[in-house]
């Protein structure tokens, strides 16, 4: 009885040592409340996303599916023109049609005539409702610009009316405050293809101002192939683009930003391409429109 009360004390003692001298080493420390833990991508900024609800929210928390793309990321791609973009959107399709027209659409569902799809530039509409079209080549918004490009993908008629089937596409412009002082880029290709960017403006403690000027020019491609038949393909274009951004601080809880631009050139129609209702003698399309924004912030 005895040699088995000392077995039994001893098994005890031993076990109590484990307890005393290993609990300190397998004891994990509690988490730090205040430690922050990111969960979208490496670490990464959780983005804001204004198009999907209209309200500023967390990617993360929006009802639906928003894809964000960086101004940053388009220059570093060195994307040079505007529609290109789009390639980057999970389910979008970019494509010419007709002479070299740039579309772009949700899983492929239109052709020439791009509807059911709400394009916005600074939250204004730049679709138009009467052709049911969108004009991606002369669209007043040069790369450099560019803040950021939200799409949300999926029905949002309730927020942006019945166009916004598909789809809504908006690009939200750089600040003025952002891209004080000056600028100046020029791009060359072939097929004499220049692209020119100059802008130049100022930040002050009541008054930012934006000016920048875009010229756009392409011959487009030497020849078609109709009927077996090589033959000239006239599809060149020559836009130029001048807008004006400004801030006006009124006061620490009101500010007024002016947005105004014009938009002047020539796109270049063949009349093979031009479809069944455009004039057949000079198809081309000389492009001159305006816009003027005001907003309240």
């Amino acid at each position: 009885m005895s040699r088995l009360y000392r077995i039994l004390a001893t098994g005890l003692a031993g076990g109590l040592a484990s307890v005393v001298f290993l609990s300190p080493a397998a004891a994990k420390p509690l988490p730090d409340e205040s430690e922050e833990t990111s969960f979208y991508g490496f670490n990464d900024e959780i983005p804001e996303v204004l198009t999907t609800t209209r309200l500023r929210q967390p990617k993360t928390r929006v009802p639906g599916t928003t894809t964000v793309i960086t101004g940053e990321l388009i220059r570093d791609l060195g994307i040079m023109n505007l529609v290109e973009v789009f390639r980057l959107v999970p389910g979008m399709v970019v494509g010419d049609v007709g002479s070299s027209t740039p579309v772009t659409t949700y899983h492929g569902t239109v052709h020439y005539e791009q509807r059911r799809m709400q394009v916005l530039v600074d939250g204004r509409t730049a679709h138009r409702a009467t052709l049911s079209d969108m004009d991606w080549q002369t669209m007043p918004v040069p790369l450099e610009t560019i803040e950021r490009i939200e799409v949300s993908r999926g029905p949002n008629a309730a927020a942006y009316g019945i166009n916004a089937f598909l789809g809504t596409i908006n690009i939200i412009t750089r600040s003025p405050s952002d891209t004080s002082g000056k600028e100046v880029r020029v791009v060359r290709g072939s097929r004499n293809y220049v692209r020119t960017f100059a802008s130049i403006g100022d930040v002050s403690e009541r008054y930012d101002w934006r000016v920048a000027y875009e010229k756009r020019k392409f011959d487009g491609f030497d020849y078609q192939i109709e009927d077996k038949m090589r033959t000239p393909f006239h599809d060149g274009q020559d836009i130029n683009v001048l807008t004006y951004d400004s801030r006006l601080k009124v006061n620490s809880g009101f500010n007024a930003d002016i947005r105004a631009g014009v938009v002047d050139g020539v796109n270049e129609e063949d009349m093979f391409k031009s479809g069944e209702l455009s004039p057949l003698a000079n198809p081309d399309i000389q492009v001159r429109d305006f816009y003027l924004q005001t907003q309240n912030n």
